[in-house]
């Protein structure tokens, strides 16, 4: 069952209501796992980089640098096993030909700087400038090359935060328009419309800082008091505005929806729904524990949730 399929189901479960649950999706198995790191273990040592498990599921190399696997390990999902070499080489070559690059002048790639979000505690460490923008999610300055994505975790050699953050806001306003359709959530509830965007870019997420650009292209009239919000992978957003009973599906669809994406895809992000009041209030809407997955409807997003006739006063 694919996810548009999943997350049209009704919330029969109580997932989207106040402390429900709802199953976390399935993984590769610890085999699948240890053969992936042994490949790319492999992969580098045929380029001349030696490189060990780092006892955390990725590798680690003598000049400090660490390589992650997830993106590599939801590629490979999709892939026949008898392929995987072949994919692990070429994610390794993109990869061990970013290594020495010198940093560039801000001059020379102003086109190219965008904030991409990235999840905090994924992160080998945290950037030297504040960046926070949801709850453990924070926009990593990234240069956008025709064959990778660089990200810099100190920008002393291009500029101050200031005017790359600047310079940044105005590229990403000017990305192409995503790919949108709306799905209900439940078949007979308008008010429980999902709005999906997607796009082959690697910047899906960061169009969070042109939020009024997506909701225009949705056809929203503004009248919310607040937005769900999914950032499963860097190739989507999706959105639903609160008002009406049909909120509580639309929840249970955004769960499922960002378990499947962050799970299934390429450059996973955030397992998470997130909640964005109109003033600007962000809040972390899901919470994971035991292989389950918990909707918490408190604070900013109770009273949103009152406020748009989605629960009883």
């Amino acid at each position: 069952m694919g996810w548009m399929d999943k997350f049209r189901k009704k919330a029969d479960d109580g997932a989207a209501r106040q402390g429900g649950q709802g199953s976390l999706p399935g993984e590769l198995t610890e085999a699948d796992r240890a053969a992936i790191l042994h490949l790319t273990q492999q992969a580098f040592a045929e380029r001349g980089r030696e490189v060990v498990p780092d006892g955390r599921g990725g590798l680690h190399g003598a000049d400090g640098r660490s390589f992650g696997t997830a993106n590599l390990e939801a590629t490979l999902r999709q892939a026949p096993r008898e392929h995987w070499r072949a994919i692990v080489a070429n994610h390794v070559r993109i990869m061990d030909g970013t290594i020495d690059q010198e940093a560039r002048s801000l001059d020379e790639v102003r086109t190219q700087v965008y904030l991409r979000l990235r999840e905090q505690a994924a992160l080998p460490r945290s950037p030297d400038y504040d960046s926070r923008v949801l709850p453990g999610i924070v926009g990593m300055v990234a240069i956008d090359f025709p064959e990778h994505t660089e990200e810099l975790g100190n920008i002393d050699a291009l500029g101050s935060w200031e005017e790359i953050r600047a310079l940044a806001m105005e590229n990403i306003r000017r990305l192409p328009a995503m790919t949108h359709r709306t799905v209900l959530a439940d078949q007979q509830r308008p008010d429980s419309a999902i709005h999906v965007f997607t796009t082959d870019d690697f910047f899906g997420p960061s169009r969070y800082f042109a939020l009024d650009q997506l909701l225009a292209q949705a056809g929203s009239k503004g009248l919310s008091p607040g937005l769900l919000l999914a950032i499963p992978n860097r190739h989507m957003i999706a959105l639903h505005e609160i008002g009406g009973p049909g909120t509580v599906f639309a929840m249970n669809g955004m769960v499922n929806l960002a378990l499947d994406q962050h799970q299934n895809q390429p450059g996973a992000l955030s397992s998470h729904v997130f909640f964005v009041g109109r003033d600007g209030t962000t809040q972390q809407a899901t919470a994971h524990a035991d292989g389950r997955v918990a909707v918490e409807v408190k604070g900013a997003l109770a009273e949103a949730f009152e406020q748009g006739g989605v629960v009883g006063s």
